[in-house]
């Protein structure tokens, strides 16, 4: 079982984790999995921490991956609300709203 957790990419865990607390905001029943999906996360930085050369310009990259995955995920619902003309903002203000949270 070792083995199998060491050959995957810890960039995987953190595409993992994002998505699973992402779910757990959408869907208040598993929010339960919120505890457990920081598990992957907190491996996959264990695992970047020990890379020699691990520099924190790649430890803001895996942040920025983790939290752009949770925001997608958990913020899905304000596409629905695209074109946001009802709020008197834009489309180009509505695409700045939706991707940066």
């Amino acid at each position: 079982m070792k083995g199998i957790l060491e050959k995957i990419h810890p960039k995987f865990y953190i595409v993992l984790s994002g998505i699973l607390i992402g779910l757990s905001i959408v869907f208040a029943e598993i929010g339960i999995i919120s505890y457990v999906a920081l598990v992957p996360l907190a491996y996959a930085m264990y695992k970047r921490m020990s890379e020699v050369g691990y520099s924190a310009k790649k430890a803001y990259l895996d942040g920025f991956i983790f939290y752009m995955l949770f925001d997608i995920v958990a913020f899905h619902w304000i596409t629905y609300f695209y074109p946001l003309d009802f709020a008197g903002i834009g489309n180009i203000e509505a695409i700045f709203i939706i991707l940066l949270g």
